[in-house]
Formats: structure tokens, sequence, C-alpha cells
């Protein structure tokens, strides 16, 4: 469960929406926890009352170019025991302009949600995702044009890359 005290009951509502369409696989010693843009949008629209107007307009383009665009994903990469906090975190352009313009309540739930699979790890991830994101939205500049890896090594940063 999320902290209350952080997210509105939208952004609550939004993280058990989110919490529903995750996907998840394991892959040797990595687990895979995924989420598409388009699930992420139907989410969007259902808890806030987005349009795709709206959504399109975050990623400051058209509904129809929005719909030609490749489709992004966010996903979460854990490298052995989630508990060790080593992983990597994918986010889409898209969503990063999406939690730039809709909020870090929002970037917080969304993540919350894809860790939430993964019950006793999920608030400690979720809280050293924040710092990265609350960082990088604040220092991203007005929009981003490329998707971003974050990498994390036992709950601390370890640095990003472009996807």
């Amino acid at each position: 469960m999320t902290d209350q005290k952080v997210l509105s009951k939208q952004d609550q509502y939004f993280y058990e929406l989110i919490k529903q369409q995750v996907s998840t696989v394991s892959d040797g010693n990595d687990t895979i926890a995924s989420i598409t843009d388009y699930q992420v949008d139907q989410a969007l629209k259902q808890a806030y009352g987005y349009t795709d107007d709206q959504l399109a307009n975050m990623d400051e383009e058209s509904s129809s170019e929005n719909l030609l665009r490749k489709a992004g994903s966010t996903r979460i990469v854990f490298h052995g025991a989630k508990k060790k906090g080593n992983f990597d975190l994918y986010l889409s352009a898209s969503m990063l302009n999406k939690i730039k313009k809709a909020g870090i309540g929002v970037g917080v739930s969304l993540i919350a949600g894809v860790t939430g699979a993964f019950p006793g790890v999920g608030r400690a991830i979720s809280w050293a995702i924040k710092q990265a994101i609350a960082k990088m939205v604040v220092n991203g500049g007005s929009k981003f044009k490329a998707g971003r890896i974050y990498y994390s090594r036992k709950f601390r940063t370890a640095g990003w890359r472009y996807q």
C-alpha cells in the first residue's frame, strides 16, 4: 500500500489501476515488471478524467501523432533479490513528460503500482525512485525527447542514460 499522506485519493485510485495492469516475468535472476504507456494513459483517463487531447498535449503532440509514434513502456528490472535494491527503471519520454505535467504524485503512484507487485520492497523502491524522478523532473528542461534508464544499486542512485 502506498503512503496515503503523500498521495491524494485520485493518486491512490491511479495506483490501484496501475497495479492491476502490471505484467511480471522472471528471466534467470532478474524479475521484470512492466506496463505500457497505453495502459498508463487509460488509467490516467479513468482516475483523473484526462482526455486524449490532454494526454497528447502533455507530450506536446497531436492525438494522431501520439497514435503513430512507437508505443513506449515503463518497466523495472530487479537484479537478484528485490530486497537488495538493485534495479533498473526504464521510463519512456512520453511517461517522463506526463509525470512532469501531471505532477510527482502521478509519478510516485505509477512507480508504486509497478513495484507494488513485490511485497515488502515497494515502499523502499518507490522512495528511492521518487528522489530520482523529482530531481530529474525539476532539472529535465521543458520537454523530454528520449526515454531514460535509471540505475539503482543498494537503493542508491547509480546513474542514468538515455534509452
